[in-house]
Order: C-alpha cells, then structure tokens, then sequence
C-alpha cells in the first residue's frame, strides 16, 4: 500500500469520474462529461450517465482494484441509498460477482444502508460479521483510499460532513517533507509510516484545495470549519494556508514571533456565499467590460472596480452569481431585487429582476453573469456623495437569497 502511494502520485485523491476511469493522461470529450456529472451529481440528480458509470466499474474490474474501488464504493453506495430501486439487476446477490470483488460490494452496500441493500447483505452467503460503519463525519483516515471515499460520498451528496475527515488529515502536517526524505534515508520502519502519512497530508491539502476552488459549497466549509474555535491549531494553520490561496482578498499568511500567523481581512459586502450559492456585485468605469466578460470559461476576466466617479464618467453594476442549484430540467432561475440609494436619500427599488432563467451554458460553479445590470452616468444634475447599490440575488431553485452591496462617491470634475 506504501508504495502504492508513492508511486501513484501521493494518492488517488478524486478529480471525478476520470479518476475513477484513469485511463489515458488526456481527457477525451466523454470523460471530461463524465467528470463533470460525477462531480456535480449532488446538484444535478442526473442519473441518465449511472449505467454507463456502474457499466464501466463492472467491465474494468475497477472493484478488484484497491486503488480505484475506495471513491467508488463512498459514490455509488449514496446514489444507491438515495435511489435503491437502481440496485435492481446491479447487485442482485454479491455471490453473482467475482471473488475478488466481493468484499468490496459488501462494504458498497453498508455504506448503503438502506432495506434494500440490506436485504441483499442478509442474503450473502459470507459469514462473516461485518460492524455497522461508522457515521460518515467519524470516518477514520487511516489510508489514501479513505480519502478518496469521503470524496466519493460527497460528490454524491453534497454533504460537507464528508469532508470533515479529510480536514482531520491535515494533522499529518506534522510529518510533511518525510516523503522526499524517505529517499535519502535508512527507510527504517519508522521513516517508511512517517512518508507515508505525509503523502496523505500532502493529498488531503491538494484536494481540499482544488476542489475549493472549483466548488463553493466545499470553500464554505472550510471557512466554517477554519472559524470554529474547536477546530485544533494545527489544522487551523493549514486551513489557513489554503484559503490563503483561494481567496487572497480575505486571507493573508504572514510571519510574527513565534511562528506563521494569518490575517483575517473585514468580511466583504460585495461577495457573499449562503449554502453554496455565491453572489457578487461590483461597479466597473470599463467601457469594453462585455468584451471582457465574454473570454473563454479558463479564462478569468480582469475588470477594473471603481470607488470614486466625476460628473460625466460612466459606471456599470455588473451582478455575477455562482453554483444555483439546478430544477429538475437542468436550469437555473435566478432574479435579483435592486436598490439604489443616493446621497441624498432618495431611494429606487427593483424588485424581482430577471437574473438568469434556463440552462447554464457550462458546470454550475463557474461564474455568471446576471442580465440585472445598471449602467450610470453621472449627470451635472445629480447628488455628488456616496451612492449605494444593494443587491439581493436569489437562487429561486434552492429558495435561498444572498444581500451583496458596492458603492462609490460621484465627485465634481
């Protein structure tokens, strides 16, 4: 198993579904929807592709593979639990599959736990006594494949207690640099457990990243998570090293006496996230924003924010919006409600602006942009000061509604 890790790149570590095939370097057009459905299928609910998905499993032997079964058994068991009648001319009886996949298929149906699967259970023919396994959040992390079935399990769900055990790893932080040292040193017995619990550090602190970035329920999490007081120093730190990263704007790592600290800025008003859904909004001078905006989706876009405007200068509020949970024809409805107040204290309110209704043309977290936008011009006639533009953006699908705010100050020529 050791060497197994090693060799494998740290750890199989989920990327979704084309980790699971892991047969080519390059992702050819179908595993890259694979990999897209795999992990967003706690949004989505698209069970159209699980035939082909449990297809695969069963055809490549992936359960006799302990470097491949781990994600799928965390996967598959939820889709199992939340749709039992799919194990129907599945997993009709575990005796009906290979030896060497068995044990597997038992530990699938466990996690299952619902009367189907265990009705399938009570029928093996295996002996054996199998303990009940444990809640999902007090799953232990013992080796790179429990990784990759808390992973498994959240994909499937959606449920951030699957990421908790994974957080617990970063406790192997201690160990870090062991892996690279290991080659130089007397791979005594000692420095063998000690590489190997750094190449699961350095796992859980590559996927948590990764994932985060592209994912903003799992960032959420970790922020959550990061802000307990509960949650141990040392875990904290590297929590901190990771958000650092994901949102520079928010995080910063410093040195002080002592050691490494980090600098929690003022939380924005301009950003907000509420159980997943992230909203933003900004006013930019650029005049050639749209063309900005409208670059490929690896491309991120860099518009200028403005704080101060003259009379005469132009600004647009752009509203942007991320992960809204998907109707069950795949499409999102978002609207936004607008208010405006000027310096002045006159107030004009918008409400229920159509934001973005219908599929989205790519996965759910990449960012979008709301058709609610407001251009202005500062005109001779109107009230220099501080103008305040709050946006209530509402993810109708999931019945949740993130308040974000920007401002700037119209000044004389």
């Amino acid at each position: 198993m050791f060497h197994r890790i090693i060799t494998r790149g740290l750890c199989f570590c989920i990327t979704g579904f084309l980790a699971l095939a892991a047969a080519t370097q390059s992702e050819s057009p179908e595993a890259k929807a694979q990999n897209e459905w795999f992990k967003r299928f706690y949004q989505t609910h698209d069970l159209k592709p699980f035939d082909g998905f449990w297809r695969e499993v069963i055809t490549q032997a992936m359960l006799e593979d302990k470097n491949r079964q781990s994600p799928i058994i965390g996967f598959a068991s939820q889709v199992f639990r939340q749709h039992p009648e799919l194990l129907q001319g599945r997993i009709d009886a575990v005796s009906a599959f290979p030896q060497k996949q068995q044990e597997a298929l038992r530990r699938l149906l466990q996690l299952a736990n619902c009367a189907e699967a265990q009705k399938i259970l009570q029928a093996d023919d295996s002996k054996q006594s199998r303990p009940a396994p444990p809640a999902i959040k007090d799953w232990k992390i013992k080796d790179a494949g429990d990784l990759d079935l808390c992973w498994g399990y959240f994909f499937a769900t959606g449920d951030t207690a699957a990421l908790d055990p994974i957080i617990t790893a970063l406790a192997f932080g201690k160990y870090a640099g062991a892996l690279e040292r290991y080659k130089t040193s007397g791979k005594t017995k000692e420095d063998k457990a000690a590489a190997y619990k750094d190449a699961i550090f350095g796992s859980a602190m590559w996927s948590l990243g990764a994932n985060a970035k592209e994912d903003p329920r799992i960032a959420a999490h970790l922020e959550k998570v990061f802000n307990d007081p509960a949650t141990p120093k040392d875990q904290g730190l590297w929590l901190a090293a990771i958000l650092s990263k994901l949102m520079p704007q928010k995080y910063t790592m410093n040195l002080k006496p002592g050691g490494v600290g980090v600098t929690q800025q003022p939380p924005s008003t301009s950003q907000r996230t509420v159980q997943g859904f992230m909203a933003i909004v900004l006013a930019t001078s650029d005049p050639d924003w749209k063309a900005k905006w409208e670059t490929p989706a690896e491309v991120t876009p860099q518009l200028s924010t403005v704080t101060k405007l003259k009379i005469g200068e132009r600004a647009t509020v752009l509203v942007l919006f991320a992960n809204p949970q998907l109707d069950p024809t795949s499409g999102a409805n978002v609207t936004c409600d607008i208010k405006i107040t000027r310096p002045n204290g006159k107030i004009t309110e918008m409400k229920d602006q159509k934001g973005y209704v219908g599929a989205l043309k790519g996965a759910p977290t990449n960012l979008y942009l709301a058709n609610c936008r407001i251009g202005f011009v500062g005109d001779p006639g109107d009230p220099l000061g501080e103008w305040v533009f709050d946006v209530t953006v509402r993810d109708n699908v999931r019945q949740v509604a993130v308040p974000v705010t920007t401002r700037f100050t119209l000044e004389k020529p």
